[in-house]
């Protein structure tokens, strides 16, 4: 079995600058917790609190890329390059079928977790089609 582990910080802590450090405070605790031969079930999940529901502006690609690379490399540097490279690190914030192309081409991201977006059936056909289509031109 494998473990979900949803991270992300408040708006107050984007804006005073404090998000990656909240982010590896979040994390360290994980990485205390699961011995490094285990990370291969572990997927990260970032979801910037500012970013999800009715309204709220998506993160963009280049942050969310600058997020999980930095994600990454805690997780190198703190367990291993192999447990670094062995989970999964997804994006949830607001995924949608006007923006799941952008986020698919992320290197650091491994993948993304529909919500709203997901409760529509036309919505979810489109992610899924941009999905298939980005994995044939990988």
């Amino acid at each position: 079995m494998g473990v979900t582990l949803t991270i992300g910080e408040l708006p107050n802590q984007r804006r005073w600058g404090l998000a990656l450090y909240t982010l590896r405070k979040q994390l360290g605790a994980a990485v205390k917790a699961i011995k490094p031969e285990e990370w291969h079930r572990i997927v990260v999940a970032y979801e910037p609190v500012w970013a999800v529901g009715e309204g709220a502006t998506p993160c963009s690609p280049q942050e969310a890329q600058r997020v999980h690379a930095a994600l990454r490399k805690f997780i190198t540097k703190k367990v291993s390059a192999d447990a670094a490279a062995k989970c999964r690190l997804t994006y949830t914030g607001s995924v949608n079928e006007d923006n799941a192309a952008a986020y698919a081409q992320l290197e650091d991201v491994d993948g993304f977790v529909v919500g709203r977006a997901g409760l529509d059936t036309t919505k979810l056909r489109s992610i899924i089609r941009t999905l298939a289509l980005s994995s044939v031109s990988d």
